[in-house]
């Protein structure tokens, strides 16, 4: 019994001892307040303080956090890449018409409204194809016989013929003559299929022609035949073949040129000097057959016509805009050039039109010039190239001297 109290009083001491502990636990982790942690001394590592790591020898400050603006990240857009240009395909396109042109016809008739009293058709087929030629070259043609040189000067190109009935024939020559003089340019037909004032045509267009060298032969030439282009001129260009089964003959001259030849004579020739004309031996039927389109079918005599046209336009406008730019208003055929040269067969060139004197003698006069400048020019195979500038003023009439130098061959 005395063992069983020994155990009892033993059991409450310790648990007195163990709740005085854990009081004293408590206590002492509540301690007073504000007293300072234990001062935790770090570990000893070889008995060294433990320095931080230099960097650069700054202080290194910490980031920061307020009052920074946060600058959003560049939003960079990708453009598609450019599409390349559509390529659009056009059919080729033709060349530009020269501007209108007014073409007078010497004729009282009009084919288009009376064909079949009008002396000027051969064809129907024929007749067409010579106004598909007027419309390509942008022109407008009208019949009419004109009764005074103003209203011949309103045309830049004549196509003159004396086959109508009602033809004042002498003063036709005479306004032709005068509108070439003056720079104008015509187209001269005469073969010999018409009668006028007791004269075949031919006899009437050399009235025109002769004084610039041409003259129209009075035969009738009814054999078919081919005509034989000469190079080097507009009106021939491009022509391979011409057919023909009534014509005539001419007589050229300087300072005309053969521009068509028929059995090695001439049946075209042309002339460009104070004015210019083409001139045809053969009178309505545009240079073609009445039964040609039936027997051959198409040739180049609507090309022959089509060129012939395009250069008389052309050279029309050049000489009226030299005379309407004088600076004189006298200025109408009222001057003149004699050029003397000491040797033969030369070439003359004014203004870089050219005239073959080779089988003239000096000197060589060429009156009736507008007042202007010219540059004349002479040449000569074997001799240097000689060029001279005058001023020709109202009335004046100028020698000019030339006298080449041989070319030396070392």
């Amino acid at each position: 019994m005395c063992e069983r109290l020994g155990d009892i009083m033993i059991r409450k001491t310790g648990c007195s001892i163990l709740f005085i502990c854990f009081l004293a636990i408590i206590v002492f982790s509540q301690g007073k307040r504000g007293n300072k942690p234990p001062l935790i001394e770090p570990p000893k590592t070889g008995g060294g303080k433990i320095k931080p790591p230099k960097t650069g020898g700054g202080k290194i400050k910490p980031p920061k956090t307020e009052g920074t603006k946060i600058k959003p990240p560049k939003i960079i857009v990708i453009k598609d890449p450019p599409k390349p240009p559509s390529v659009i395909v056009r059919p080729p396109q033709p060349p530009p018409l020269p501007p209108s042109a007014k073409i007078l016809w010497t004729d009282n008739c009009d084919p288009r409204t009376d064909s079949e009293r009008c002396s000027i058709t051969p064809r129907e087929a024929v007749t067409a194809g010579f106004y598909d030629v007027v419309k390509s070259v942008n022109a407008k043609i009208t019949y009419k016989i004109p009764d005074s040189q103003e209203e011949l000067a309103t045309y830049k190109v004549v196509i003159v013929s004396f086959c109508s009935d009602d033809n004042n024939e002498e003063n036709l020559v005479n306004l032709i003559k005068d509108y070439i003089q003056a720079g104008g340019s015509a187209f001269i037909l005469g073969g010999n299929t018409c009668q006028s004032g007791g004269h075949p045509t031919s006899w009437w267009a050399s009235r025109i022609t002769k004084d610039f060298g041409v003259t129209f032969g009075s035969e009738d030439n009814y054999k078919v035949a081919w005509a034989d282009a000469v190079s080097g001129h507009p009106t021939t260009l491009k022509l391979d073949k011409m057919y023909f089964s009534q014509y005539a003959y001419l007589n050229v001259s300087d300072p005309a040129e053969s521009i068509l030849n028929v059995n090695e004579q001439p049946i075209a020739a042309v002339y460009n000097g104070k004015g210019s004309f083409a001139a045809l031996a053969d009178d309505v039927e545009f240079g073609w057959s009445p039964n040609s389109w039936e027997k051959l079918g198409p040739t180049d005599n609507f090309t022959f016509w089509r060129n012939s046209l395009r250069w008389l336009i052309s050279q029309s406008k050049i000489k009226k805009s030299k005379k309407t730019s004088a600076t004189d208003s006298d200025n109408d055929t009222s001057a003149g050039l004699t050029v003397y040269v000491k040797q033969k067969d030369v070439e003359i060139f004014i203004n870089d039109e050219r005239y073959d004197v080779r089988s003239l003698k000096s000197p060589f006069k060429f009156d009736s010039l507008f007042i202007g400048t010219y540059t004349i020019r002479v040449e000569k195979a074997g001799f240097k190239t000689e060029t001279r500038t005058i001023t020709l003023k109202h009335k004046q009439k100028l020698p000019v001297k030339f006298e080449l130098v041989p070319i030396v061959i070392r």
